[in-house]
């Protein structure tokens, strides 16, 4: 069942994933071609640390800290969707907001605002009208 997840990077041999299962992690050709850049530089740097170092504890930790910086990497790489839900979250919050209560009344500087503008766009016209 992990192989439908996640695919074996043909970078890998099956015995090299036996042994160190890890590296089924660093498949990248599943990714928009974006993070694939991002990913494949972990993966050649996996594909180096079981060439030249020997196994042993330290050798899992440094796999297992590449593919949680790999994992940082294309995340980063995501773009930011999080400012626009925060935005649209907000839009709609505001408006069952104000489904569930009636319009505020304007205040007295709001209706003076109002008139004003009132006012001058009369004006205008009649010296439209005018002209």
């Amino acid at each position: 069942m992990p192989d439908l997840i996640h695919p074996a990077p043909t970078e890998f041999t099956p015995e090299q994933i036996a042994s160190d299962p890890v590296l089924r992690y660093f498949h990248y050709s599943h990714l928009p071609e974006a993070l694939q850049q991002a990913s494949k530089p972990f993966c050649d740097v996996a594909e180096f640390i079981i060439q030249t170092i020997p196994r042993n504890a330290e050798r899992s930790v440094a796999l297992r800290k590449l593919l949680e910086a790999k994992d940082a990497a294309v995340r980063a790489n995501i773009p930011d969707l999080s400012a626009d839900a925060r935005a649209l979250k907000t839009h709609w919050d505001n408006k069952l907001a104000r489904a569930d209560r009636p319009e505020p009344r304007p205040t007295d500087a709001e209706y003076a605002d109002r008139s004003t503008d009132g006012i001058a766009a009369a004006i205008e016209d009649a010296g439209r009208a005018l002209d």
